[in-house]
């Protein structure tokens, strides 16, 4: 039986807090609550309440950007706290980079209810969480993988989700347009990604995800 938790919840679509609400009141009774949408809202909420939560479930992408340059420093500032990451990203790409930032587990946002409740009772009791799919692609120990064996690890969340959309041939006006960012600023960012691979062009990018077994499409 554990004991009661403070939930931070960190989420921008309802439907998904509703079931985290639903799961968490039903298995983890007198437990609090409390969702943040939003950067802002996250950032200030840690700032005046860090301290009393015990586990985050922390998607990587709220209203107003990305929240895994937030991962190492909130573990800094808080080590106590548990974080399991549920989101979109693909496992194979992000997963390495926020074990190795403290967090205790990854996973997706189409895993079952019951494969959630397992991770969460994982990690509350002191241990890391790996999915199937993880171990099955990091090896049977599951510990996170050499950086070098993921060619991407470097990368931030947002920097890899401008590289998928410049690999699937979007331009950078639509993608700046998705992302609410100038075109300048995805230019920048191409050539950061670039500069951080040590590669010339965008093919040679496919070629090396093929080639270390990370296709990005």
């Amino acid at each position: 039986m554990f004991a009661p938790e403070y939930f931070l919840i960190a989420e921008d679509h309802s439907l998904v807090n509703r079931g985290y609400k639903s799961l968490l009141t039903e298995h983890f009774p007198n437990s609090r609550l409390k969702f943040v949408s939003s950067i802002r809202e996250l950032e200030e909420t840690l700032s005046q309440q860090g301290q009393e939560f015990t586990f985050a479930l922390w998607d990587l992408e709220l209203e107003g950007g990305d929240t895994a340059p937030l991962v190492a420093s909130t573990l800094k500032k808080f080590p106590a706290l548990y974080i399991l990451v549920v989101t979109n990203g693909q496992e194979e790409l992000f997963a390495d980079w926020l074990y190795k930032a403290g967090v205790r587990g990854f996973m997706h946002k189409t895993s079952r209810e019951d494969e959630l409740l397992l991770a969460i009772r994982t990690i509350l009791a002191d241990n890391m969480y790996y999915s199937k799919s993880y171990r099955k692609h990091a090896g049977a120990g599951a510990p996170p993988s050499d950086p070098e064996s993921n060619p991407f690890s470097s990368l931030s969340v947002r920097e890899m989700e401008i590289l998928k959309q410049l690999l699937a041939g979007k331009r950078l006006k639509d993608i700046a347009d998705q992302m609410e960012l100038t075109p300048s600023t995805v230019a920048t960012y191409k050539q950061r990604m670039l500069k951080k691979l040590n590669l010339d062009n965008l093919v040679d990018v496919q070629k090396l995800g093929l080639g270390r077994g990370h296709p990005l499409l």
